[in-house]
């Protein structure tokens, strides 16, 4: 297809849905969250909820309290 939506469009209606298993659900309240394996779940808690003191890579610019766990995504955050 040479326009995404064309594609979107066949996926929706010319596939029969597979039904994919995630079995492992985010326990933090609120958050509504699957995955198919432990170790993806394990990361997304560790990165999506901890706490601002535990992520050591703070942005600098003033007024900004935006804090990360991995230093690619401060990164990001910086040329946005």
């Amino acid at each position: 297809y040479t326009q995404l939506h064309n594609l979107k469009s066949h996926e929706r209606t010319g596939h029969t849905p597979i039904i994919k298993l995630k079995p492992f659900h985010c326990i933090i309240e609120g958050c509504s969250k699957a995955f198919s394996q432990r170790k993806s779940l394990a990361t997304h808690i560790k990165t999506a909820h901890v706490d601002f003191k535990f992520k050591p890579f703070k942005c600098t610019q003033d007024g900004c309290t935006k804090a990360y766990t991995q230093l690619h995504n401060l990164r990001t955050h910086e040329k946005t």
